[in-house]
């Protein structure tokens, strides 16, 4: 009795499979047979029925909320609301600090009448940079230390006059910020030299190079603080031209520093091509990449 039940139940089974190997596959979508005097032929909107799950075109056109060409910009830095400023007030700032800062100019330049042709002559004569370097004193130091940090300000106020008669930014919150980041780059510029040489033994190399970069500073310092005067006190349209003409020669002065970088370190790449690459590549090629990056982030490069 039990064999017949199961002989049965099999029978079943493989008819139920049978019945599965059709022709018709019975997954495909079959037409629907619809009367015509069911369907309004006055109506457009109506498609001759075919697959239910193909997609129609809508009978009002979609609208664009985003436009694909233009890249979404993420700040990178918290904006916030700053209160409005007159560029009035501005001049009376800029006035005061250049005015200070001229003083501390013609101080360190008074304390020693031979360090701005020495700077020069250290910029454009490798020898005699040389000789800079291994004479240097306690009073000559303090005079670099004095122009270097005229530089910073110097460069500061730069860019910040930038900011203002291409993007109006006339708040001196921008000043105080500018400021930390040109003192972040150098005091970070500085520290890799020192660990750079620290780590391969090239603490020599790296030294010179530390004091090419202050010296270069240096001449930069003394020509931007009468720059900047220029720059805040003259026609807005005039003071747009001398900041292109003025940014195109440091670009100049910079890749006339590199090159005497190159002669200088001659011994470092001579005797290690990858010190040397590692060098030029870390320390010249990322920093304006990386500052270009940002600023392209920022919106402030379009």
């Amino acid at each position: 009795m039990v064999r017949e039940i199961v002989l049965t139940f099999l029978c079943c089974f493989y008819c139920l499979i049978l019945n599965a190997q059709e022709r018709v596959n019975p997954f495909e979508i079959r037409p629907i047979l619809v009367q015509d005097s069911l369907i309004d032929k006055s109506d457009s909107t109506l498609i001759a029925i075919q697959n239910p799950f193909e997609l129609r075109e809508p009978a009002t056109p979609i609208i664009n909320l985003f436009d694909t060409k233009s890249k979404l910009k993420k700040q990178l830095f918290p904006s916030f609301e700053l209160g409005k400023t007159t560029f009035d007030t501005v001049k009376k700032i800029l006035f005061w600090m250049l005015l200070f800062l001229s003083f501390l100019l013609a101080l360190a330049l008074n304390l020693n009448r031979n360090v701005a042709t020495n700077i020069y002559r250290s910029f454009t004569n490798i020898n005699f940079f040389s000789l800079q370097l291994r004479d240097a004193k306690e009073q000559q130091r303090f005079i670099y230390f004095i122009l270097y940090g005229l530089y910073f300000l110097g460069v500061t106020i730069y860019i910040y006059l930038g900011f203002i008669h291409f993007k109006e930014l006339k708040h001196p919150y921008y000043l105080i910020i500018i400021a930390a980041c040109v003192c972040l780059v150098y005091m970070i510029r500085h520290l890799s030299l020192l660990l750079f040489g620290r780590i391969f033994a090239v603490d020599k190399e790296m030294y010179t190079l530390s004091f090419s970069v202050t010296t270069f500073g240096c001449l930069l310092g003394i020509l931007l603080i009468p720059t900047d005067f220029l720059i805040a006190f003259i026609n807005p349209e005039l003071a747009r031209k001398v900041i292109f003409i003025v940014a195109v020669f440091i670009v100049l002065l910079y890749i006339v520093r590199i090159g005497r970088d190159i002669l200088i370190c001659s011994n470092l790449w001579r005797n290690s091509i990858f010190h040397f690459l590692l060098y030029l590549c870390s320390f010249e090629i990322a920093p304006i990449l990386i500052i270009w990056k940002i600023l392209k982030i920022e919106g402030v490069l379009v």
